[in-house]
């Protein structure tokens, strides 16, 4: 059991106590559930919390944070627009968002582990190379008959990966929703900067930023060199 990483999502821009996205299968708001997970994972260096990034999470991210630190636990960035939008890349304020981020990363760098070359990709959807969107996209089902022409344009993709649907037959377009037009996937995101390495041959300063991108990425994972748990192996 200590091999398993242990991923716990939030959603949502509001007050902390309004407790992200709790909603019942009846549709009935509740709250308390981000405590009630801190509860069940108090100093358990395999629980790794995914906060959702959207407009107005100014509003709780730092105590957000700050509970994670002192639950014993660490983060990572998603990101994802207010319900009700059109566009699952929304952002209205994308700059003061991306700033927000950017310094909760710098204040709590033991806590949140995305890096900040990331979490630019992530807000902005792009790099210095190309736009994020299917052309590039990494994270593409490559037994699914649709993607023929994308494994053959010249841009990296992930060999012999695939997304099952439920009945574990049937292969899935990608990992996420299909809808490649705004897409802004943190796994799929990582899979494109950890891919592109040939985009940081440059410099050794460009060199190590991928090299912390990276190692960032599989910090999350228990079973990773790179986890917490295996900082005293390392040294």
């Amino acid at each position: 059991m200590e091999d398993i990483t242990i991923a716990i999502t939030m959603f949502g821009a509001g007050p902390i106590d309004d407790k992200l996205r709790a909603i019942k299968p009846g549709g009935q708001r509740f709250t308390g559930l981000f405590d009630t997970a801190l509860t069940h994972y108090k100093d358990d260096n395999r629980a790794g919390f995914v906060i959702a990034l959207s407009d107005g999470c100014e509003a709780y991210l730092e105590d957000a944070i700050q509970k994670i630190q002192d639950n014993g636990n660490r983060c990572v960035f998603n990101f994802y627009s207010l319900y009700g939008s059109g566009d699952p890349a929304a952002l209205a304020e994308k700059d003061r968002i991306l700033e927000v981020a950017l310094s909760m990363r710098e204040k709590y760098p033991d806590v949140v582990k995305s890096h900040p070359y990331f979490i630019k990709t992530l807000i902005e959807g792009r790099t210095e190379w190309a736009e994020f969107g299917y052309d590039v996209c990494p994270s593409v089902s490559v037994d699914h008959p649709d993607h023929a022409e994308r494994l053959k344009n010249g841009n990296r993709y992930l060999p012999k990966f695939n997304t099952w649907a439920a009945d574990l037959k049937t292969v899935k377009f990608c990992c996420t929703s299909g809808d490649c037009t705004s897409c802004r996937d943190s796994q799929a995101i990582s899979s494109w900067l950890l891919v592109s390495i040939e985009y940081f041959l440059e410099s050794k300063e460009r060199l190590l930023i991928w090299a912390e991108v990276t190692e960032s990425y599989w910090s999350q994972f228990t079973w990773s060199p790179y986890h917490p748990r295996h900082a005293t192996t390392r040294a």
